[in-house]
């Protein structure tokens, strides 16, 4: 714990210092111990922000955890799964489907320019 100082020990201090070190350093001295205190201030602030940065990121760390446990007892990826499984089956159907058709299509040509043919030499 830190001692608490009251304005009357302040003003003690004060004319103790003013004594022990005359007016002329007395200004000089304050000034130095106010740069060595926000200095302090500094160094304290950088420190807090670490410790700050590092829970951050330990909790980033957990929530990454708990979401990939959420996909897993979810079954997402399953279901990620199927659908592709399904999209692949549907594709590969739509392509035998239609190769048949294009078959078929090819085969009714032939055996119309087949049927056509005799009927050319009849009519001739």
């Amino acid at each position: 714990m830190l001692p608490q100082i009251g304005m009357s020990e302040m003003l003690l201090l004060g004319m103790l210092a003013l004594v022990v070190l005359g007016p002329r350093d007395l200004s000089l001295m304050m000034r130095r111990a106010g740069r060595w205190t926000g200095k302090l201030r500094a160094m304290a602030w950088e420190f807090r922000q670490s410790f700050e940065e590092i829970g951050r990121q330990a909790e980033l760390d957990e929530l990454r955890k708990e979401v990939e446990n959420l996909k897993k007892s979810t079954g997402l990826d399953d279901v990620r799964k199927d659908i592709e499984n399904a999209d692949a089956q549907i594709a590969r159907d739509a392509g035998a489907a239609d190769m048949r058709a294009r078959a078929n299509a090819e085969n009714k040509v032939k055996s119309g320019s087949q049927q056509a043919a005799p009927n050319k030499d009849a009519a001739e």
